[in-house]
Order: C-alpha cells, then sequence, then structure tokens
C-alpha cells in the first residue's frame, strides 16, 4: 500500500473512531431523571444503599440485590464517588465504554482471521452501526459489560489457537476474564466454555503428544481455579451473604426457567425456540441485513480450525440461552459481536472471489471500481438500521413528547385511563417544559389479572366509562398476550383500536414502528405511545 492511501486510510479510521464515541455516548442520559429502565432502577437502588458500618463487617458493601453480581455495582459506586455523578450516568459510562472495548477487541479478532487494513475501516463501521450494541451502550445495565468479557475470551482463545500465546496466559487470563463475567452476572458461568473449547481444539505437537490430555487436564483445572478466585474477590456477597444470594438465584432461574410465570413473560408464551430469537431478537437488533450474512456466513464458510471456533463458540452460548423459557433481547446481548464478526467475513470472502474471478478479464480496473462502488453499496445497506435506529437518541423522547401535547391538548380535569406495569406513568410532569400545568386524573389500570380476577373485569368496565381519554403507554401489555388463554384482554383492545369502545384515536409518538421485536427492545427508551379519545 502506498503511502497516501495508508495515510488516507488511517484518516478515515480516525473519523470512524469519532463515529464509534459519537453513537455510544450521544443523549446518554436520555430520560433524565425518570427510571424508565427498571434493572437500571434496581441497580441503582443497590449503589444507594451501598455502606460499610465496622459494628457489623458482615453488612459491609451487601447491595441486598443479586439479580446481578456486585462487580458492576462497586465499579459504578466508585465512578459515583470519584466523578461525584449520578448513579445512573455512572451504570451508563460502564457500559459505553464497555461498548467501545468491544468494538475494539472484535477488530482484532478480524484482524487474526483476516488482516486487511482497508477491511478493519469497514468491519468497525458495521459494528459502530450495529442496533444492539448502541442500545446496549446506553443502558446501565450489565449486558455490554457481559459482551465484552466474551468477546475477550474469543479473542484471547483464539490467540491461543494461533499459536500466538502459551497455554499458561490463556488459562491466567481467560481465569480473570470469566471471574469478572461471573462477578458481574452469575449465569454467565457459560462463558468458561469458550477457553475451554480453545484448549480442546489446539493441537499438540510432538514430542508432548503422550502429555497432551495431562496438559489440558491441568490447563482447564488452572483455568476454573482462577476464575472461582476472581469471581468471590469481585462479588463476595454472593459468598457472604449466601442465604440471601441462593433465594435471588432460585427466583430468577425460576423465571427464566417458566417454573414462575410472572407478568413480564407473558410474551413468551408458546414461543418457539431458535425461531423466536430469529424473528423477533437478531433481525432487530443486528439489522436484518447482517443477520441474513451471518446465517449464510455459519454454513457457507470455509470450515477451517479458526472458523470453526467462532461457530462452536457461537453455539455454546446460543443454544442453552434459546431454550430457556424467557427469550429478552439482553440473552442474547453477548453473542452480537460474534454474529457480527461472522458476516463480516462473508463480505470479506464475497468481495475476494468477485476480485479475483474479474482479475483475467477485459477494464480490470473499470471493473474493480465497479465492484467497490457495489460492496460499498451493501455497506451502506447493511449499516443503515443502525443509522436509522439512532434516531431513538438523536430525538426527545417519546414519553416526553406525548406528556409536552397532553399538556398542551387535553384539558384540566380529564380522566385519563393508562396501564400500569411500566415504572413511570403518562403524562409525565416537568418544570422545564414552561407550559401551563394540568392537572388530571390517571387512573393506571392493571391489565395483567383481568382473565383471571372478575373484580378486575367490573372496574375495567366502570373506569372506561368515567375516561375521557384513553393512553397507551408502549406495546407492553396489548402485544403481549395470547388470544387464547387472555381472552378478556385482546378483547378490550380489539375494541379499543376498531372503535367499538367508544374511543378514537387522535395522537401517536413513535421514533421507530418495530412492535414486532421482543417486548425490551421497544418498551425501555423508544415505545410507541398512542393517546384515544371519546367519541
Amino acid at each position: 500500500m502506498s503511502k497516501i492511501k495508508r495515510i488516507s486510510w488511517f484518516v478515515a479510521l480516525g473519523l470512524v473512531l469519532l463515529l464509534l464515541f459519537y453513537t455510544r455516548f450521544i443523549n446518554l442520559d436520555w430520560g433524565f431523571p425518570f427510571p424508565f429502565h427498571p434493572d437500571e432502577r434496581n441497580m441503582v437502588t443497590a449503589i444507594q444503599s451501598l455502606n460499610c458500618g465496622i459494628s457489623n463487617f458482615r453488612e459491609c458493601l451487601n447491595p441486598h440485590f443479586f439479580a446481578y453480581g456486585q462487580f458492576p455495582i462497586y465499579l459504578a459506586s466508585l465512578l459515583v464517588n470519584i466523578l461525584k455523578i449520578d448513579a445512573t450516568l455512572a451504570l451508563r459510562i460502564i457500559s459505553v465504554f464497555s461498548s467501545i472495548l468491544t468494538v475494539i477487541v472484535s477488530l482484532n479478532i478480524i484482524k487474526l482471521i483476516k488482516n486487511s487494513f482497508p477491511w478493519l475501516v469497514f468491519s468497525a463501521l458495521i459494528l459502530i452501526f450495529s442496533p444492539g450494541l448502541i442500545q446496549f451502550a446506553h443502558f446501565g445495565t450489565t449486558e455490554s459489560l457481559l459482551t465484552l468479557f466474551l468477546t475477550s475470551l474469543i479473542y484471547v482463545s483464539l490467540k491461543y489457537l494461533s499459536s500466538k500465546t502459551s497455554a499458561n496466559y490463556l488459562t491466567k487470563v481467560s481465569g480473570i476474564l470469566c471471574g469478572l463475567a461471573i462477578a458481574t452476572k452469575i449465569s454467565s458461568i457459560i462463558f468458561i466454555f469458550v477457553p475451554i473449547l480453545a484448549v480442546l481444539m489446539r493441537p499438540i505437537q510432538p514430542p508432548r503428544l503422550e502429555l497432551a490430555w495431562w496438559d489440558r487436564v491441568k490447563s482447564i483445572v488452572f483455568l476454573g481455579f482462577v476464575t472461582i478466585i476472581v469471581a468471590i474477590v469481585f462479588s463476595p456477597h454472593n459468598i457472604i451473604s449466601f442465604p440471601e444470594f441462593i433465594n435471588s438465584m432460585r427466583y430468577e432461574s425460576s423465571v427464566a426457567l417458566g417454573s414462575l410465570r410472572v407478568f413480564y413473560t407473558r410474551q413468551f408464551t408458546d414461543s418457539i425456540p431458535i425461531i423466536f430469537q430469529a424473528t423477533n431478537i437478531f433481525p432487530y437488533a443486528l439489522g436484518r441485513p447482517a443477520f441474513i450474512l451471518f446465517l449464510i456466513g455459519f454454513f457457507v464458510l470455509p470450515y477451517h480450525r479458526k472458523i470453526n471456533f467462532l461457530r462452536l463458540s457461537f453455539l455454546l452460548y446460543f443454544l442453552p440461552s434459546a431454550f430457556a423459557f424467557t427469550k429478552w433481547t439482553r440473552f442474547m446481548a453477548p453473542i452480537f459481536p460474534l454474529m457480527l464478526i461472522i458476516a463480516m467475513l462473508v463480505v470479506q470472502q464475497t468481495y475476494e472471489f468477485c476480485l479475483n474471478t474479474i482479475s483475467n478479464v477485459k477494464r480490470k480496473t473499470k471493473n474493480e471500481k465497479l465492484l467497490l462502488f457495489a460492496f460499498c453499496i451493501l455497506l451502506f445497506v447493511i449499516i443503515y438500521p443502525g443509522i436509522r435506529f439512532l434516531k431513538v437518541y438523536q430525538n426527545e423522547d417519546v414519553r416526553f413528547q406525548a406528556s409536552r401535547w397532553m399538556y398542551q391538548n387535553i384539558p384540566s380535569g380529564s380522566t385519563i385511563l393508562s396501564e400500569s406495569g411500566n415504572v413511570v406513568d403518562i403524562p409525565i410532569d416537568r418544570e422545564t417544559w414552561n407550559i401551563e400545568r394540568r392537572t388530571y386524573n390517571v387512573i393506571s389500570f392493571d391489565f395483567y389479572d383481568l382473565d383471571f380476577n372478575p373484580a378486575r373485569q367490573k372496574e375495567l368496565s366502570e373506569v372506561v366509562k368515567r375516561a375521557d381519554y384513553i393512553v397507551i403507554p408502549s406495546r407492553r401489555v396489548f402485544r403481549s398476550h395470547d388470544k387464547k388463554q387472555f381472552p378478556k384482554v385482546n378483547d378490550y383492545y380489539s375494541r379499543l383500536f376498531t372503535g367499538k369502545l367508544g374511543f378514537k384515536q387522535i395522537a401517536e409518538f413513535k421514533v421507530l414502528d418495530d412492535e414486532s421485536a421482543e417486548e425490551t427492545w421497544t418498551v425501555f427508551d423508544h415505545p410507541i405511545v398512542r393517546i384515544f379519545k371519546r367519541i
């Protein structure tokens, strides 16, 4: 590559890095000061409850919250005390930098497989404009951190398979990463199978053939030892407060496996594993073009050791998670970069195949330019879902838009029927709007037990008669209830949407029309808000 071309690509890389920081930091304080994300709210509460009294050492730094480990809670608490910032912002900063590092590590994985500077720039754009990675960077939860740990484990393992590191290095670094992952969320114990897979897949050359299996056993045992130590050190109350921890794990596992059916998992009733993720998660979190390319790559890419390792790493995580009863988008988040890497390898190999095909034909230079142009178009098609998704954070939150409209258009004293289960009720009161303050009678009705509670059915009939307006704050209720199992809920919404209930839709506020996605993809940061008025 000539010096001028190399400088050009470095300039391009600089611009790409600016895009990376822009897409991760834009509107990082979205929703402030309202807790629209329930997991963020729970973690913030845990951070605020931390204390350390000398008189009761067992309670020192006990978050009394074990759905997640203590590592992200302690890390966010440290940022709060050092930077003097809000706990929610501290959690989101952790997610942002985890997401940025994930992109960098992913590019290093691609470099191990195909070292081409121009392709690193193109690959960076695909990672940067991944809708799922953008969204989870804006959530102060554990997903971005776990994604970084799993992606780093894949990178370290690939280096080992490429004979660039020793088994000792692999087990030490992987043990630390696995330990931190478990200290972040106990279910990430599954991550440990990635370095174990690398240990088993790397061929051992003579003269150590007779010690091959013994060396592998020692590596795996040492990996487990380091993992346990790190996990205990960075999430100590899993041991110190074991009764609290185990009770929380029983509840979380019961919800995940479906033995305990709670209202916020009803969308998964009769959902089909693998099919659900393929239709309701990946097309939205990756974008349809990237997901299609991943599927092609998974089956078509060459079956050599490195690519097979990527395939098996995907299956090791995906299959156990896919067959859980609860199939939230966040369960799939750690493998988003891996899927994008496979998709990008398809693009690379297709381009090189086409380039080799036209190398011996006439007008080679012109054909190469046309081929490059075609692949630039393909690149835009791949990243367009991410560019479009950025509107979620480039615009004012739809709940604020809807609330402002309501204060400007709904008379004071009106009765508004809304839905419970959305954390914050609409309309939202904000002094900064400088508009006339109006008082409403907002009824936040619980639709989740409507089909099982005759008293609730009678109550709904009464509040509908009293209501002047009806607000649907998200898709959370009306798209998550099976018609056969919940006929009353579905009948209510059917009559509302068709006008038979005596109401007409007068306003709708949305950024994206993606309500067919898994519920949590939309309801936290970009729900569609609908407002109905009595006819």
